[in-house]
């Protein structure tokens, strides 16, 4: 082979190794990637199984595995559209507050505190802070009432006491300031041993109570008029009455709620057939007198309201028996219901009047007597005299 053959060759070898150097990694990539699409197009040709189709939504829902003790069954029910779970079969969770976690004090209503007024509002009705029970002041009551018995009251027929709650009684998980009946009567039931007690706590509630007054509503007193007549040897029934009513009432508490309401007497052949003689009026006067309504105190309307002394006599019932009742004046609304069984009854506000004026004014002998007070004379005693 001459000189110029060999160099001829050698050319076409360097170009044939240059042309091999350019091009063969590409054709070996191309053919790579022919063989993973065929074997990709082989995979899409293969059943899926039922683990790994499983598997592959809960890895694009986004959810936890099932828990070992749950339900088998659960996957298998439809989904809720509304709870926005979609159609993936999965529960959407709960928010903390519904599934029980995440509560605490906080998602608790806090009780209400007193206002600048002293007051506090639970939903439509107002209550007055009655203050911390005092135990000197349960005392002293205790003291009073031992003090008149043995000084004035031994020819009494029968002497007898109840404990009137207190609104806030009613509340005792809504109000931060409440006088507790319960607590009340166990500290003054031992310094009253001797006494017969009648317990009228168990027959009310808040809805007894005005919104806009501390006093009782007298339509929903009947139990409490019936439970008293009960231990006196006769009893007392709504069926005896007829309710009379007046909208616009606004009690002591209407200057803070800005509201009124309904007020209802009830009126018997007994209230409308007695009369009342009043220590502070010359002339006698009715047992509702309809006038107070339109008053700056217009609960007054029940036997004239706060006085020392008044006497309700009542001529259809001609037993001539009597009953003496020391009481506030929530004591003004209960009396009438007890009209049916006696002739006469005397309230006594010793607020208003001295107790060594009694002998003069008030006859015991023989009679029934009955302290009624509210918790709150009870709680600030020194009020009597």
């Amino acid at each position: 082979m001459t000189r110029q053959k060999k160099i001829a060759v050698l050319a076409a070898v360097a170009v044939v190794l240059i042309l091999a150097a350019v091009f063969l990694p590409r054709i070996l990539s191309d053919n790579k990637v022919d063989d993973q699409q065929e074997e990709q197009n082989n995979d899409d040709l293969q059943p899926e199984s039922p683990d790994d189709a499983q598997d592959e939504e809960e890895t694009e829902a986004g959810s936890p595995p099932q828990d070992a003790g749950g339900d088998e069954d659960a996957s298998s029910e439809p989904s809720d559209p509304e709870n926005g779970a979609g159609d993936t079969g999965q529960s959407k969770p709960l928010p903390p507050e519904e599934n029980g976690q995440g509560q605490n004090e906080s998602q608790t209503p806090p009780e209400v505190t007193p206002d600048e007024n002293g007051m506090m509002q639970v939903g439509e009705t107002w209550i007055e802070d009655p203050g911390e029970l005092s135990q000197s002041s349960v005392e002293s009551f205790a003291k009073k009432l031992n003090e008149l018995k043995g000084k004035y009251l031994s020819g009494a027929s029968s002497v007898w006491y109840s404990v009137i709650p207190d609104k806030s009684n009613f509340a005792p998980d809504t109000v931060k300031a409440r006088l507790d009946h319960n607590e009340m009567i166990s500290k003054l039931t031992p310094l009253l041993s001797d006494w017969n007690y009648i317990e009228i706590g168990n027959l009310l509630s808040l809805d007894d109570y005005l919104l806009t007054d501390g006093h009782w509503r007298q339509e929903r007193i009947v139990p409490v008029a019936n439970a008293i007549a009960s231990k006196l040897g006769y009893s007392v029934s709504k069926g005896e009455f007829t309710e009379k009513s007046k909208d616009g009432f606004s009690g002591d508490y209407g200057k803070y709620s800005g509201s009124s309401e309904k007020i209802t007497w009830l009126v018997s052949s007994y209230t409308s057939g007695s009369s009342c003689d009043n220590f502070q009026r010359p002339e006698s006067t009715l047992v509702y007198d309809e006038s107070l309504l339109n008053t700056y105190s217009p609960y007054d309307i029940f036997v004239g309201g706060p006085t020392p002394l008044v006497t309700i006599t009542n001529p259809l019932v001609t037993t001539g028996k009597r009953l003496v009742i020391f009481r506030d004046s929530f004591g003004s609304s209960l009396a009438p219901l007890l009209l049916s069984g006696y002739s006469e009854i005397t309230l006594v506000d010793i607020r208003y009047m001295v107790s060594d004026l009694l002998p003069q004014y008030v006859d015991s002998t023989g009679a029934d007597v009955l302290f009624i007070y509210s918790a709150r004379v009870v709680n600030n005693s020194s009020m009597l005299r």
